[in-house]
């Protein structure tokens, strides 16, 4: 008995570095390869393909810009011809014919007419309509919004909230100015630094602020007005 039993411990002794190494073999597949894991080295073609596409895009980038540029130098173009042919034609549109004889001549009532009534009406309608256009331009650039108009910032209706106190209050005339023109100007004066104020913040300005502050501070206005307009009877 005792040499079967040190045949039996003989026999499994040399089985335990078997499946040692069957385990260690396994694990060894299973671990993953350093050669595989490290990345191969880009090629040269793919690498050039790269190239030419950034270069492609940057191309297509330029062109894109040039003919923004092209499309907005032809509209102030057309503008620009526009305004001055309404400037030169628009004068001698009006309710009644005038004698291009007698304006040459310079004799009235056609002389004063059209220098006094059309000349001066179709100017002021042009230049008001170009400052109206600047602003809502300005606006729009400013705030990065294309539906941005004056009356987003609340300027409009400090406007008109001046021009109601300075009607409500017997201003006609303030410093030389009709008063109805120096209360919407400082309204809308007073109203665009209350805005700027508010959206402003360690120096830096924020657009989200500004439209906030901007539609407050018109519904505001709107409000002060409509009290004004109850209490005085305007």
């Amino acid at each position: 008995s005792t040499s079967a039993r040190a045949s039996r411990q003989a026999e499994s002794t040399p089985t335990q570095p078997a499946h040692r190494s069957l385990a260690e073999t396994t694990t060894a597949s299973e671990m993953p390869d350093s050669t595989n894991v490290t990345s191969a080295p880009s090629s040269p073609t793919s690498h050039g393909a790269r190239e030419a596409a950034r270069a492609a895009q940057g191309e297509r980038a330029t062109e894109d810009r040039g003919a923004g540029s092209r499309f907005a130098k032809r509209w102030i173009a057309a503008a620009a011809a526009s305004f001055v042919a309404a400037a030169l034609l628009l004068p001698f549109v009006g309710p009644a014919p005038i004698d291009l004889g007698r304006l040459w001549a310079r004799e009235e009532p056609e002389w004063s007419i059209f220098l006094q009534l059309r000349v001066t009406r179709t100017l002021l309608g042009l230049f008001g309509g170009a400052a109206l256009g600047l602003a809502g331009a300005l606006f729009q650039a400013m705030l990065r919004d294309a539906l941005a108009t004056p009356y987003t910032l609340g300027v409009s209706a400090g406007a008109s909230l001046g021009a109601v106190v300075a009607i409500a209050m017997g201003w006609h005339v303030v410093a030389g100015v009709p008063g109805v023109w120096a209360g919407a100007l400082g309204g809308a004066t007073l109203v665009l630094l209350l805005v700027v104020s508010a959206a402003s913040r360690d120096r830096q300005m924020s657009t989200f602020g500004l439209l906030l502050a901007g539609v407050a501070t018109n519904s505001v206005c709107s409000a002060v007005i409509l009290l004004i307009h109850g209490l005085s009877g305007i």
